[in-house]
């Protein structure tokens, strides 16, 4: 399947799209990928973002609030579960099943939202990645968040957020030209396309979906356990909020 499930009755759900490891031999690499790869090098995983999610959930789990864990373990230049499947997520003719992993995911996903909603009546998916810039870009923050403008993800929920972590990171939305940011981060087909699929439970504000992205400065890459556990702080005093 490959996939890493850590199924927990919650009603938090984070995914984990871009740090698979597993690249199948013979297999094509997405073109988006090889210019990312000559312009900047790299292997452009978001590196860090799996074992951040892990120490975030480990965490979560020992204060009583186990998410629901969802890992996409494949290398994201030969198929990549962010974006939509008239974006070519993989390059076909599909000779590889990279078409059934890419269905397994997002079914996944749309299958533990279904139950938390059920069983809790709301529902808080947190899409984790982590990102480089490249130059010329010069203002960096550490974390950005992206619920395209607000359509993911109520305003008073992002914020909420936001200030939490902006207690120990430069946090900012995608976009905000005040602040540089731009609408890269703006939130992809994880975050809109499950929302789209619960836009009932969206518009009455039982569900949520925010993409979130940590820079990958050397503390995280040496240490993403340190933001997941600040991650999974400022993920309980939300969620206190909202019970």
């Amino acid at each position: 399947m490959h996939l890493a499930i850590q199924t927990e009755n919650s009603p938090i759900v984070i995914t984990v799209p871009h740090d698979g490891e597993t690249k199948v031999d013979g297999a094509p690499i997405r073109p988006q990928v090889q210019q990312w790869t000559r312009d900047y090098g790299g292997d452009h995983r978001d590196i860090g973002s799996r074992a951040c999610a892990e120490a975030c959930a480990d965490h979560l789990r020992e204060m009583g609030l186990p998410p629901t864990l969802i890992v996409f373990d494949l290398y994201r230049g030969q198929v990549d579960v962010n974006r939509g499947p008239n974006k070519e997520p993989f390059i076909l003719p599909d000779e590889h099943g990279f078409g059934q992993a890419y269905e397994n995911f997002h079914e996944a996903v749309s299958q533990t939202i279904s139950l938390a909603l059920e069983i809790f009546d709301r529902c808080l998916l947190i899409d984790l990645h982590s990102f480089t810039v490249p130059p010329p870009q010069r203002k960096i923050h550490d974390v950005v968040l992206g619920t395209n403008e607000g359509e993911t993800c109520s305003l008073h929920i992002s914020e909420q957020l936001c200030r939490s972590l902006g207690v120990r990171y430069r946090t900012g939305h995608s976009p905000d030209r005040e602040q540089g940011i731009s609408g890269r981060y703006r939130g992809g087909y994880i975050v809109r396309g499950t929302t789209k699929r619960f836009q009932m439970a969206r518009d009455t504000d039982h569900f949520a979906a925010i993409q979130i992205e940590k820079h990958q400065n050397q503390t995280f890459l040496d240490h993403p356990e340190i933001f997941g556990h600040d991650l999974a702080q400022s993920l309980l005093i939300l969620m206190g909020e909202r019970s």
